[in-house]
């Protein structure tokens, strides 16, 4: 708050040389500052951008780590171990009909844990960009509630006033 003196009262006087004194009325409120700190601002802008960006990074890493599962006994290294180590059952005993079966089912199996990631990495793929597509319904809202705020600041200082609290709206949806 800046604070501007109030109009005196005229206080007469006798005994002054000058003339009549004055009688404080004290102070009155002549306007409101808005105190803001931009490298703070920009600071915590930064630092949240870069923690939404990591935060992002670190759960889409930990689904596609889900998924793969290695080192696991449903991961890919595991189905092409079995699927070697029937080849390497096969070379030891090439005539054995239960050997070459042994070498079709784990190819079977193989290609089927293909399948299986792939269609589970196209779904993770699938969830990340409808989470992206919200976000960036969610930044629209925010870049059109900010600009009708800027009109609105705009409309108010062109009168001499100063819009404190419009400018307070506007920064927590920018901080958002």
């Amino acid at each position: 708050v800046d604070m501007a003196t109030n109009t005196p009262f005229a206080y007469p006087g006798l005994n002054t040389a000058v003339g009549p004194g004055q009688l404080g009325t004290g102070v009155v409120a002549a306007q409101y500052t808005r105190l803001r700190d931009q490298f703070a601002d920009l600071s915590y802008r930064s630092g949240t951008s870069d923690l939404g960006q990591f935060q992002a990074k670190a759960d889409s890493l930990t689904n596609i780590d889900t998924i793969i599962d290695e080192p696991g006994d449903t991961g890919l290294t595991h189905l092409l171990s079995q699927f070697w180590g029937s080849w390497q059952a096969l070379s030891v005993n090439p005539d054995s009909a239960a050997s070459r079966e042994a070498v079709r089912a784990a190819g079977e199996s193989l290609a089927q844990g293909f399948r299986d990631l792939d269609g589970q990495l196209t779904a993770s793929q699938t969830e990340a960009d409808t989470r992206v597509n919200l976000g960036v319904t969610r930044v629209n809202e925010l870049g059109a509630q900010v600009n009708e705020l800027n009109r609105q600041i705009a409309l108010v200082v062109a009168v001499g006033q100063e819009p404190n609290d419009l400018r307070d709206i506007r920064d927590l949806l920018i901080d958002q």
